[in-house]
Formats: C-alpha cells, sequence, structure tokens
C-alpha cells in the first residue's frame, strides 16, 4: 500500500490536491536496529510505513525499555508532542525489521486538516484510529495478566511470533524475556503433565 492509497481510504474518495502534498514527502530507509527519532529530541514528521516493523518505545531514567506500540506495513505513525514548536519526543522509533516508506512534515499535514474537509476527515479517522490504539494498549498493560496478553498475541497477531526475537516479543507483552520462557513453558505441556507438576 501506498500513501496515497492510505489517505485517500481514509478520506473515502481521491483527494484532488495530493500531487501538492506528496510534494512536502519524501522517501525513507533504515536498516533493522536503526533509529528514526530519538525520545527527547525534536523531530515534527510524520512517517508512513510501507515495508517493515518499528517499535515505538520509552526508555526511563534507570534504563528500562517499555515498548508502546508496534508498527506495521499501512500505517502511520509520530510523536505527536512534536506537533509544537517546543517541544520533544516522547518516545523513540525504531526499525526491528528493515524499513522504508514515507516520510512528512507534521505542519503540512495539520495545515490541511484545517483548511480542507476531505483531510479534516483524514484527521479524524487517524486521530481516532490512535485513540482506541492507545486505550487498548492501556487495557492490555493494566488488566490482562501476562500469560493472557501472551495468548492475545498468538490469537490476534500471530505474525509476530516469528518477526520479534523473545526478548522483543516479552517487551511487547511487558515481562521480561524469562518471564516468557515460563509461560512458553507451562503452555506446552498438557494440563495433566501441569496438575502433576504442581502436586
Amino acid at each position: 500500500m501506498r500513501l496515497r492509497d492510505m489517505l485517500e481510504h481514509l478520506a473515502g474518495a481521491p483527494l484532488a490536491d495530493y500531487e501538492d502534498f506528496a510534494t512536502r514527502t519524501e522517501p525513507f530507509r533504515a536498516g533493522k536496529g536503526e533509529t528514526l527519532f530519538s525520545q527527547g529530541q525534536h523531530h515534527p514528521h510524520a512517517y508512513f510505513l510501507r515495508q517493515g516493523l518499528v517499535k515505538l518505545c520509552y526508555v526511563t531514567h534507570s534504563g528500562t525499555e517499555r515498548t508502546k506500540s508496534l508498527v506495521h506495513e499501512g500505517q502511520l505513525f509520530a510523536s505527536l508532542g512534536s506537533m509544537r514548536p517546543e517541544a520533544v519526543c516522547s518516545f523513540s522509533a525504531i526499525a526491528l525489521e528493515p524499513v522504508e516508506g514515507e516520510r512528512f512534515p507534521l505542519g503540512a499535514f495539520l495545515e490541511r486538516l484545517e483548511k480542507n474537509l476531505q483531510w479534516e476527515r483524514i484527521g479524524r479517522k487517524f486521530f481516532q484510529e490512535l485513540a482506541f490504539s492507545k486505550e487498548r494498549r492501556e487495557h492490555q498493560l493494566l488488566v490482562l495478566s501476562a500469560s493472557e496478553r501472551y495468548e492475545q498475541v498468538i490469537r490476534e497477531r500471530p505474525e509476530l511470533l516469528q518477526r520479534l526475537s523473545q526478548a522483543e516479543l516479552a517487551r511487547w507483552i511487558g515481562i521480561t524475556p524469562v518471564a516468557l520462557s515460563r509461560i512458553r513453558g507451562r503452555r506446552s505441556r498438557s494440563p495433566k503433565q501441569e496438575r502433576k507438576r504442581q502436586s
């Protein structure tokens, strides 16, 4: 999927002024492990991911990394804090695979939201989806157990089991790699074996 396809899907119709907007976009590529933007950096750009997988993550004062989101093909992402001139990114974006796509200034996007009904619809749908994803992630971390979060990955995003290392999968679930190994071990044992082990 191209950026234009995704935007026109959100708009529900072809964008008459897309070619003008396209002059503000530029292609990007990054290798596995490369940082697209960093926590604490002023980086007022949005990204459209055409290929690859990106993690959005926080780093605590003690150096612990917390994965906020995983972005896959066909999705937009940005640190909205950088929309303001004096603000900085509150999280980092790091490629988990070789990635490519397009990026554009957040300002160019916001200008169109204020002046054009088609773009206003795009913005409304984009921010609604962002809010829904945030609420869903909060529910995962605050309500579900680690085992339930792992089962949810298997049920809803099984491709992550192949695309993520054990360390990255553990960060996404919100546990340590050791805890993830224990969950996998318990899951692989039959109920009879588990009862015998616990007796």
